[in-house]
């Protein structure tokens, strides 16, 4: 029969020597040269970056997601909300719609995209639509941005005369008159175009009626009924 050892001591000084070996990280060494190592990746940054491009260039299928044709492509041509539903001109007209741009400004003020959309290229240049888009976001981010001096100064003459200030003012706050002289601009522009094309004309519809979201360009023509 095996006898245990009893003495206190001895049992002490074992527990220390365990405790001593942990402290010094033997056993975690030994385990750690015993551990066989992990393979070390060999994939270039080169690569990895062409295959993340590819998997975002391509759907599941392989389709080319770029060339994609439908609504949210600059050159599709939208249905007319503008006109009568069911009207001649909801039947042969089409709008090509300009998107915003939140890159410009934010959401502080108005600005649009100057992406040229290639179909417009018989009938409005690139050149005419930078001019046109460039115009238009200057001028809203005057009439529209909240630090500027003069709607400022209109703000608190408002507050000052409860509001009356914009009906007494004549022609109106900053504001109503940059928004004024931007739909003059763009009907100018819009008989500018049609006066060149002929019946190949464009009409640049206000921004009013498509309440700042975007810049529609109005074409007739059954060349562009697709869809």
């Amino acid at each position: 029969m095996q006898r245990r050892n009893l003495d206190p001591r001895a049992n002490s000084a074992g527990r220390d020597s365990i405790d001593l070996d942990i402290e010094r990280g033997l056993q975690l060494q030994e385990l750690r040269s015993q551990r066989p190592a992990a393979p070390i990746a060999t994939t270039s940054a080169h690569s990895r970056n062409q295959s993340a491009a590819t998997s975002n260039a391509t759907d599941g299928n392989g389709d080319d997601l770029e060339d994609e044709w439908n609504d949210s492509h600059p050159c599709y041509p939208h249905r007319n909300p503008y006109v009568p539903h069911g009207s001649p001109l909801y039947e042969w007209t089409r709008i090509i719609r300009v998107p915003r741009d939140f890159m410009l400004n934010g959401d502080i003020t108005p600005g649009f995209s100057n992406i040229y959309p290639q179909i417009m290229e018989p009938y409005v240049s690139e050149e005419q639509f930078r001019t046109i888009i460039g115009k238009v976001n200057r001028d809203l981010r005057e009439a529209f941005d909240p630090f500027n001096w003069r709607n400022i100064l209109d703000g608190v003459l408002g507050v000052m005369t409860c509001w009356l200030w914009e009906d007494i003012k004549p022609g109106g706050t900053f504001t109503k008159r940059k928004l004024e002289g931007v739909e003059e601009f763009l009907e100018d522009m819009s008989r500018e175009l049609r006066r060149e094309s002929g019946e190949k004309g464009v009409d640049i519809i206000s921004l009013r009626r498509t309440g700042y979201a975007n810049v529609s360009l109005c074409k007739f023509g059954a060349e562009w009924i697709t869809c």
